[in-house]
């Protein structure tokens, strides 16, 4: 099992490092489609960690990651049957401070790998109705290997879009799915509360605007 500590740095690192791929294809197959979304995807990550621009980069990851990660979904799981529980208007409050937490959780680290120093290479595809399961090995940059870690497997749970292309609905590192890592906490945190929503999503207010303030972001 991998240490908390090296987890944790993997999370905020490949939360958003989510679509590397190697070597472009014509999309013909929904599998071909797959293979291309993480080729295209990969690659404009690639360039954006490469920028010295510190606010451009972590604007367009915020893009990347807005377009192709399904926050509504996992926000929803995160919360199991308390969100379910909550009015709209709270769910709109809820849905706003878990896509700041989880922003949060990447922006926390330094991003200034060299883009030769991070592998990808696609080990698989597999579809099975409209869910999708892409595993990917990752060599990790230098400074964060060990000496019994140097590559971890990671696997993305991905749907097709109504729209077209494809959102990414969970990442497993390893066996630890961040989908359950979220909703342990957040569960965590709403035992805490009593079970009281309003306060729940006071207590993560004050959580993200922390994490904000820390990485130099002005709280909204």
């Amino acid at each position: 099992m991998l240490k908390i500590k090296v987890m944790r740095k993997l999370f905020k690192i490949l939360i958003f490092f989510a679509l590397f791929g190697v070597g472009a294809v014509h999309a013909e197959t929904q599998t071909d489609q797959v293979r291309d979304f993480l080729n295209t995807t990969g690659q404009k990550i690639i360039e954006t960690i490469g920028s010295d621009d510190v606010d451009a980069k972590f604007e367009t990851l915020d893009e990347i990651f807005e377009k192709h990660v399904n926050v509504k979904y996992m926000a929803r799981f995160a919360l199991g049957r308390y969100y379910r529980m909550m009015d709209q208007k709270q769910k709109e409050q809820y849905q706003d401070l878990f896509n700041r937490y989880v922003k949060s959780l990447y922006k926390s680290y330094p991003l200034e790998f060299k883009p030769e120093d991070i592998q990808f290479e696609i080990l698989s595809i597999v579809q099975n109705n409209k869910s999708i399961r892409a595993d990917v090995s990752v060599t990790l940059p230098p400074e964060l290997q060990t000496q019994t870690l140097q590559t971890v497997r990671v696997s993305f749970q991905m749907e097709p879009k109504p729209t077209g292309g494809f959102w990414i609905n969970d990442l497993q590192i390893a066996e630890a799915s961040m989908l359950v890592t979220l909703q342990s906490r957040f569960l965590s945190m709403m035992k805490d509360d009593e079970e009281e929503i309003e306060w729940f999503l006071d207590d993560l207010n004050t959580l993200v605007t922390s994490n904000e303030e820390q990485i130099g972001i002005n709280p909204q």
